[in-house]
């Protein structure tokens, strides 16, 4: 691949792939050895699907460990939650590749000087509310779609006996002594019951 003076890049100077470059042409962008990546390490055995994301900002790039695999820029890790900002000339380490950023003086890290960036605080609320909504929705899978037929309608039923007791009280003395009723019955019913 051929990268223009006008785009920045990163070139694989140590790992299975010496001399490969990838022009950086948008962001953010992933590296990894899937396909989709825009930086694909298709070699290297110790690079996950999608191993770091990258986001330019001032002067540079974010990188940050998506996969919890480590990242190293010039050998300080990145993390998921306290990612790193590798400028032009810096060294990143992904598995056995070591790749160099390269900024040319109109690429996108330049052209980004002076727009405000997320920071890694910023990051770390939008991913926790990102899985606290899949949790809820996962939570309503649960509650609501997993549950057969029956069940909601005891939930529904239980819910309207709630509902009257709010209103009338003596109502809860008759359910008590109906379940407790059913409940003696199905006592008896068991064996050494």
């Amino acid at each position: 691949m051929n990268t223009t003076p006008d785009t920045d890049s990163l070139t694989i100077i140590n790992g299975p792939e010496d001399g490969v470059v990838f022009p950086i042409h948008r962001t953010p962008f992933n590296i990894g050895t899937s396909g989709d990546c825009a930086v694909f390490l298709n070699f290297d055995q110790n690079v996950m699907r999608v191993h770091a994301l990258a986001t330019v900002v001032s002067g540079g790039y974010r990188v940050r460990s998506i996969s919890g695999a480590p990242v190293f820029i010039n050998e300080k890790r990145s993390g998921m939650v306290w990612a790193r900002i590798a400028r032009s000339g810096d060294i990143l380490r992904l598995g056995d590749t070591s790749l160099c950023l390269v900024c040319a003086p109109d690429g996108l890290a330049s052209r980004s000087i002076g727009i405000p960036t997320e920071s890694n605080v910023a990051w770390l609320i939008r991913f926790l509310v990102q899985q606290a909504s899949r949790a809820l929705v996962v939570l309503y899978w649960a509650c609501f779609k997993i549950l057969n037929r029956v069940n909601r309608t005891l939930l529904a039923v239980m819910a309207v006996v709630l509902f009257l007791a709010c209103f009338k009280p003596g109502f809860v003395r008759y359910v008590l002594w109906f379940v407790w009723g059913w409940t003696r019955y199905f006592w008896s019913r068991i064996p050494g019951g």
